[in-house]
């Protein structure tokens, strides 16, 4: 096996380390035990020097020399011993057994160097030998306990060096004594080298060990780490597929499935059609007004909206039902095992009512929402999806034209009518740049003297291929769209430009009114856009009037009411349109900076056959009159309805009994005649 290079030297660092380790352990257990024995045994040592200096006898420095000895290495094995082994239980280890040894050993040479000098003096030179014999085998004996012997045999060896001379001159036949006992002790420091080697090597295996210990754990806890991390990566990765698979199939507002998934859950509704020789149903619905609630709430409130439909909607169908969200304020509802269109019918307006009936509270605001519904059915009206979803949709849209918060049922002449809606919006999309738009004026006259005293902007379309078309043929699509907003602006820039041709040619103080739909309105540069077209044209705003419909109300109050104050303080006066017929309050009445109220149509069409069309409109007259408001009733086309007005006090009127809408130089003609007669 092939040991790569770095991993060599991190080996040979290591050992290293532990080499360090195991000198700095050594040397610091040589300063333990030297703090306890040098002490003892110097003194002993000392007493000796002194002892063959000051004593005359020599046999008795002998034994006294031996004594000194042998006490010297008895304190030092007692020392080491209570140094390591305090507790008497202690003896019974392998070291105690070696010290028990050298300490029986000390004994004896003390016994035989000490004691039989003076009992057996004849004997003497014999015991000096077993005593030195006996302190050479303590020696030996302790230097397997402490590997450090050595390092006492130094101050051993100078003492038994200069016994072993003078033995040698004065008393040649015992030098073999000291001979003896300096070859013990020698002995012993080489048995203590033995040992110190010894110990250094069993320490450093130990320490190895150790080492080797704390890298299989820490690479055990390292291996432990990586599979904890593994399975939670594994974890993840699945809840990251889990979450990947829900954003795929998924709407992620509602939760709801998406486009992907309906269209997967259809071909799966068709195949058990097929099977059971049952219907499916695709009913397709949208909110009504939805654009409105993000331009006026925020879209903060319309996702909240959407998340609460959702919500209801699941309530309304079973559970074999599946609901999908398409987009925007658009839901699908798969109805399964249909035998007949009465239960879809049943379903579809359980649907609508629901919706309806109940507004949804939505941070405190209570919405009242309506929608409209288109119904397809399989295979009936479609044998493929992208059929049977365009189907359900032209329905939907046939719900809308119809006045929304309904639904219809897919019919081929509403498909005829998607296709001309479509073309219509195509061609609308390029008929300001084509100049195919043009403006109508109907005269607003004063009923108490019939003279004209102001004209209502009226838009036509001039169309290459339809001829003349009229607003309620292309202004919804126009809505739809969003082209009210181009449309809405090109009508009042026209009638500015309008009225300075009427007044350089003498047609002074007469007013204009606009009409101003509600996503115009709203915008958030409406004002800053009429006051460029205002210094665009020359025109004195006191000259225009924007009207405004009752749908205003439904929109946040305190925007409405700022938007409004900004046109009033350009001079612009503001009148509500259709007033009666939509959503009224006299608290907004009196708060608003409003000018006149119209009386829609409506109520003056029925007013001569229908007492309630009588009340109503006598009680705006009346309304207007106490909040100090001008009122114009329109749709004026016979006598008796303007009899009947003049009896109720309305200020002025407009409709086909005076003028029908006109073109500009037909309006300046009456204008002219007008001029001519005063």
């Amino acid at each position: 096996m092939r040991i790569n290079k770095k991993d060599a030297l991190d080996s040979n660092y290591q050992n290293s380390a532990i080499k360090r380790k195991v000198h700095n352990d050594l040397i610091s257990m040589l300063f333990k035990q030297l703090r306890l024995v040098v002490p003892g045994d110097g003194l002993l040592i000392s007493v000796y020097y002194y002892s063959m200096l000051h004593t005359p006898h020599s046999d008795f420095l002998t034994t006294w020399y031996a004594t000194n000895m042998v006490l010297c290495v008895f304190s030092r094995i007692i020392i080491i011993e209570l140094y390591h082994n305090p507790k008497t239980h202690h003896l019974l280890t392998p070291q105690g057994w070696l010290n028990l040894i050298a300490f029986f050993a000390a004994l004896s040479g003390a016994y035989w160097g000490a004691i039989g000098s003076v009992l057996m003096p004849e004997a003497l030179d014999y015991q000096l030998f077993v005593a030195f014999l006996l302190v050479g085998v303590s020696a030996i004996a302790n230097s397997f306990y402490s590997p450090f012997t050595w390092v006492y045999a130094i101050f051993l060896l100078p003492s038994f060096g200069p016994f072993t001379i003078w033995l040698f001159i004065s008393r040649p036949m015992f030098a073999l004594v000291g001979i003896s006992a300096c070859v013990f002790i020698f002995l012993s420091l080489v048995a203590s080298f033995i040992a110190s080697r010894w110990l250094f090597q069993s320490k450093f295996l130990s320490y190895k060990n150790e080492k080797l210990a704390e890298n299989v754990t820490r690479s055990k806890e390292s291996v432990e780490k990586i599979n904890k991390n593994l399975l939670s990566e594994i974890h993840l990765r699945k809840e990251t597929e889990k979450s990947l698979e829900a954003l795929a199939t998924h709407d992620v507002l509602t939760g709801l499935p998406n486009r992907f998934l309906f269209h997967q859950n259809l071909n799966s509704a068709f195949a058990r059609a097929d099977r059971n020789g049952s219907m499916v149903a695709v009913l397709f619905l949208d909110l009504d007004n939805f654009k409105k609630v993000n331009d006026v709430l925020g879209h903060d409130i319309g996702d909240h909206l959407l998340q609460e439909m959702a919500s209801r909607l699941q309530k309304d169908v079973r559970m074999s039902d599946v609901i999908s969200r398409l987009g925007g304020d658009e839901f699908t509802i798969i109805l399964e095992n249909i035998k007949s269109k009465n239960e879809i019918a049943t379903v579809a307006q359980k649907i609508i009512t629901s919706i309806s009936d109940k507004p949804f509270l939505i941070k405190k605001n209570d919405l009242f929402i309506t929608s409209s519904m288109g119904i397809s059915v399989y295979p009936h009206d479609g044998n493929n999806i992208k059929d049977l979803v365009k189907n359900s949709d032209v329905a939907m849209y046939k719900a809308k034209q119809n006045g929304g918060n309904n639904y219809q049922f897919y019919t081929q002449e509403m498909s005829e009518l998607i296709i001309k809606k479509q073309s219509i919006e195509s061609d609308l999309r390029h008929a300001i740049e084509k100049k195919q738009l043009i403006l109508y004026y109907q005269p607003q006259v004063d009923i108490t003297n019939g003279k004209i005293i102001g004209l209502e902007a009226l838009i036509r379309w001039n169309h290459p291929k339809l001829g003349l078309l009229y607003p309620d043929t292309f202004i919804h699509i126009a809505e739809e769209s969003d082209l009210i907003i181009t449309i809405g602006y090109w009508v009042i820039e026209t009638a500015c430009k309008q009225l300075i041709e009427w007044q350089s040619l003498e047609i002074k103080d007469l007013k204009v009114a606009v009409n101003v739909s509600v996503p115009q309105f709203l915008k958030h540069d409406f004002i800053d856009n009429v006051k460029n077209i205002f210094d665009s044209t020359g025109i004195d705003p006191k000259y225009l009037e924007f009207e405004l419909t009752e749908n205003i109300f439904m929109q946040n109050i305190e925007k409405v009411t700022n938007i409004m104050k900004s046109i009033t303080d350009l001079g612009i006066d503001l009148s509500l349109d259709d007033f009666g017929t939509g959503y009224s309050s006299l608290s907004y009445l009196k708060r608003l900076p409003i000018s006149v109220l119209k009386i829609d149509r409506a109520f003056i069409m029925d007013v001569l056959t229908s007492s309630e069309a009588r009340s109503i409109t006598e009680i705006i007259i009346a309304l207007a009159k106490s909040l100090k408001l001008k009122v114009i009733a329109e749709g004026v086309e016979s006598t008796e309805q303007l009899e009947f007005l003049k009896k109720s006090g309305c200020h002025l009127i407009q409709g086909y009994l005076f003028s029908p809408p006109l073109p500009p130089d037909r309006i300046y003609r009456l204008l002219t005649e007008q001029k001519t007669k005063k």
